[in-house]
């Protein structure tokens, strides 16, 4: 197979026009704005999307656990009682822009410490997705790390691993390197999906503390690959509370190769 999808992860400001021609897919997720933003940028781009439910489906996990109500008592690892409601929700406010979606996150990261969920727990969320809408793909970004709980629900799984750039993407060592190893993450994880699970390549650039990816080099190692894969790059434009992240857009040393390789991609 070869690389199908590029995009970036999340959709902010005025991203869409900015990339218009060198993605054709939209990651959108829980920093993109209102539900009538994240709907206007779906119709806009016109591509397809994958889009975090987490909202939908999650305590936020900024708040102290467990909470108790006479209904209920509600722990990070739960899901919401009204999850099913705010997911049909969800698609009722999008509205058209629905057509586009053809795949669902349930959580980005689910094996990160400060909110990781069970295997149970993702079990019971993709139950729940699968249940309400059967053609859709579900898709994951883990942590890299930890355990990757629950890789077997998901179509298409990827990683993250900004601070090692292109390393992640080594496929052999010779002996006296075993133990650079930890460094082949793309690879790790390839070994792990089944034949029909998709895999979710997740270059960095927009944070400046870390290496900067050559783009070229991972779209040459997807190409080689037998799966599909999808290309997401994080990020093209940090959301304003993310003060740390400079955004791909906002670094000119690099902002052309990333619209040039995207467009080369996307044809």
């Amino acid at each position: 197979m070869t690389l199908k999808s590029f995009g970036y992860y999340g959709t902010v400001g005025d991203q869409v026009n900015e990339t218009r021609g060198a993605v054709n897919r939209l990651w959108v997720c829980g920093f993109d704005g209102s539900i009538s933003t994240r709907k206007a940028n779906i119709l806009s781009a016109s591509v397809p999307v994958t889009l975090d439910v987490s909202a939908c489906l999650f305590p936020p996990s900024d708040k102290p656990y467990p909470e108790r109500t006479r209904e209920y008592v509600l722990t990070l690892d739960d899901i919401v009682p009204d999850a099913e409601d705010r997911l049909l929700a969800m698609q009722r406010d999008l509205g058209e822009a629905w057509a586009y979606v053809d795949s669902i996150v349930l959580i980005d990261e689910p094996n990160l410490p400060a909110h990781a969920k069970s295997a149970k727990t993702l079990e019971q969320a993709a139950t729940l997705v699968r249940g309400l809408w059967p053609g859709k793909k579900l898709a994951v970004i883990y942590y890299t790390g930890k355990p990757l709980v629950g890789l077997g629900l998901f179509d298409w799984a990827g990683f993250d691993r900004y601070k090692d750039g292109d390393r992640v993407l080594w496929d052999w060592w010779p002996k006296w390197l075993r133990w650079l190893r930890k460094w082949g993450w793309a690879k790790h994880l390839e070994r792990q999906l089944t034949d029909s699970q998709e895999l979710i390549l997740v270059p960095g650039g927009g944070e400046v503390e870390f290496p900067v990816p050559d783009l070229r080099k991972w779209v040459k190692w997807a190409n080689k690959r037998k799966r599909t894969i999808h290309m997401i790059c994080f990020i093209w434009r940090a959301p304003a509370y993310e003060g740390k992240m400079s955004g791909i857009v906002n670094r000119p040393d690099i902002v052309e190769q990333y619209l040039e390789v995207g467009r080369e991609v996307v044809g």
